[in-house]
């Protein structure tokens, strides 16, 4: 009640209802990384909600739900923050995506941030793109939100020009054009956590994050095939467990309390790269 005194909130509960049906049977707490690897239905590549935002008013190419998202949000102008609460399958702990707007004076949210998520159990997720699809590390478990023309080139250097087409506004994107020079923060918590995975930057941390995503992948396989040899040794070897949807509920609230706070003080640190 207290917050909805100070401000409006826009809320789309859910972009994408066809994936959220389609991936229903592992969605059910508690999570199962055996059930997940089973049920898991990825979307088809160039298929992303997420940077299909119109990138002008004269573009309308756009998914249906991208359509009814800039419906509802064109209902207003110069928002003062944005969020978007994003999952993926498996990390070594939480990651806070901020924009440049705000990212790189954002020393006392980032400090905030890692608290909460230290506090609750978890690890900041340590990892270091250096610079491809345009994010850049800002700190241990916090790095600049990614970028379309970044993200278009990235493709197409790695010769995939039909998905790099495909390639739109994000929502961060089509926020900030809506004026107010908003701050821009997603959250991306893992479904699953393994305590292997909690710094990504290496040369060899990096290897092992893509060598542990191909045996998941051949679990996968194995599993709907009936053999879940490979399945166990992995998630013994590696010690993954879930996040549970409570805890990803607490960190994103708390995101959420700490960004408007934030918001509301414009007291910002300069914020110095370690």
């Amino acid at each position: 009640r207290e917050l909805l005194k100070k401000w409006t909130f826009y809320i789309i509960p859910q972009m994408n209802p066809d994936a959220a049906k389609n991936n229903k049977a592992w969605m059910d707490w508690p999570f199962s990384l055996r059930i997940y690897l089973q049920n898991k239905i990825e979307k088809s590549p160039g298929d992303d909600l997420e940077f299909g935002f119109p990138e002008s008013n004269d573009d309308t190419n756009i998914r249906p739900e991208n359509k009814a998202a800039v419906e509802f949000l064109s209902r207003e102008d110069n928002f003062h923050i944005h969020f978007s609460l994003h999952n993926f399958d498996l990390g070594g702990g939480i990651l806070f995506l901020i924009n440049n707007n705000g990212g790189r004076n954002s020393f006392q949210l980032q400090a905030k941030l890692k608290g909460i998520t230290n506090k609750l159990g978890f690890s900041m997720y340590d990892i270091d793109r250096k610079g491809e699809k345009g994010m850049v590390r800002l700190s241990a478990g916090f790095s600049t939100t990614p970028d379309s023309s970044a993200m278009k080139k990235y493709l197409l250097e790695q010769n995939q020009p039909v998905l790099a087409d495909n390639i739109k506004l994000s929502s961060f994107e089509f926020i900030e054009k809506r004026g107010g020079n908003p701050l821009v923060i997603v959250s991306e918590i893992p479904f699953f956590i393994s305590p292997f995975l909690v710094s990504v930057k290496t040369e060899a941390e990096q290897q092992l994050e893509l060598f542990l995503q191909t045996e998941l992948q051949q679990c996968s396989v194995e599993l709907k095939a009936g053999q879940d040899h490979l399945y166990n040794d992995v998630v013994k070897r590696f010690s993954i467990s879930p996040i549970s949807i409570k805890d990803q509920i607490r960190i994103q609230f708390r995101m959420i309390l700490c960004a408007l706070a934030e918001v509301k003080s414009k007291e910002f640190n300069n914020f110095i790269n370690f």
